[in-house]
């Protein structure tokens, strides 16, 4: 991916929290809530249970409606992550060779249970898009400081976060210094790629000087304070309220 493509995609979801889509108005402690009882009501259904996972996909999709995410932006997500599950369930179909019956059809239980697995995994990422997109970074830090995580782990992610924007502005600068030093430019080269590396290398050693003295001069990270009130609304609890009754149901109903 190009690196000027690559800043716009981050600047761009990086936007989406600002948006006024339904999610973005409910409470952040309400969205870490929902995505908590979902991913473990997901992982926890019976890797043959089809109807299950199919009605869990009808609750993502749901939540996809009502957050900021685009389709194209979702779908391209999906994509690039399926690269990483398809290997791992590709043999299941030779693996398992149990036959299963599903609406009175005799089917190879591997086979379902590959498909089953993509789509959990998939239900996985794209609420974890829809949170994601809808809640701004330093909030959901503000959540964890809640559930007592150290703040040394939550000052590394918001570091770790905002040198991502920096880190793709500064490898968009040298790889266009590079370009304009070529007439014929057309792909980078190995001898490029050593100078990049050690640029971005110093550039970085040079960033992370000047954060630690700007910590240290504001009073180390003992002075920073993660502890930021939530309101929670009437319209929080009844999406609450809602949603545990709806997988309570496709749980132990259906």
């Amino acid at each position: 991916m190009n690196t000027q493509i690559a800043l716009e995609y981050v600047l761009s979801f990086e936007e989406l929290n600002h948006k006024n889509s339904y999610l973005n108005k409910l409470s952040p402690l309400t969205k870490i809530l929902i995505l908590a009882i979902f991913l473990l009501t997901n992982v926890s259904i019976n890797k043959y249970d089809l109807t299950k996972i199919l009605f869990m996909s009808a609750f993502v999709l749901y939540l996809f409606i009502l957050s900021p995410l685009p389709l194209s932006l979702m779908i391209k997500f999906s994509l690039t992550t399926s690269l990483f599950i398809v290997p791992l369930i590709i043999f299941n179909p030779f693996l398992d060779n149990n036959v299963i019956k599903l609406n009175n059809v005799f089917i190879n239980a591997g086979l379902v249970s590959a498909i089953t697995t993509y789509i959990k995994f998939l239900n996985i990422i794209i609420c974890t898009l829809t949170i994601i997109s809808s809640t701004n970074f330093k909030d959901l830090v503000h959540i964890l400081s809640k559930f007592k995580v150290p703040k040394e782990l939550l000052m590394t992610l918001l570091l770790m976060y905002r040198f991502l924007f920096i880190f793709l502005h500064d490898l968009l600068q040298v790889q266009e210094t590079i370009s304009s030093k070529r007439t014929c430019y057309k792909k980078i080269t190995l001898k490029d790629m050593k100078y990049i590396i050690s640029t971005m290398f110093i550039r970085a050693i040079n960033r992370a000087e000047a954060i630690c003295e700007s910590i240290n001069a504001k009073g180390g990270i003992s002075s920073f304070h993660f502890k930021k009130d939530f309101d929670i609304n009437k319209h929080d609890y009844i999406f609450i309220f809602s949603t545990i009754i709806y997988i309570f149901l496709v749980k132990a109903t259906l």
